[in-house]
């Protein structure tokens, strides 16, 4: 399992960039915030480093897996087919 290590902020603005483009692609409602509810399960750990920051410890390949699956697919259609990954 590939691992990454990311800081809070860095973590947050990945998933603000994908529902940033999930919204201009498919007009879709869903927040980034409601949307990192989901990318939770690619967090292994949270971590508190040296200098007081919050860390994230991330599986890369989850990441990976639900990156393509909201690119991919409309809130209506992952409603639909049930694609919505288990939170």
């Amino acid at each position: 399992m590939e691992k990454n290590i990311l800081n809070k902020k860095q973590w947050d603005s990945r998933i603000k960039t994908i529902a940033t483009k999930r919204l201009k692609k498919f007009r879709s409602v869903l927040t980034a915030t409601s949307m990192g509810s989901y990318f939770n399960s690619a967090i292994i750990e949270y971590y508190v480093d040296s200098d007081r920051t919050l860390s994230v410890v991330i599986n890369v390949q989850k990441y990976k897996e639900l990156r393509k699956l909201f690119m991919d697919h409309s809130d209506a259609e992952m409603r639909e087919r049930g694609l919505y990954p288990k939170s």
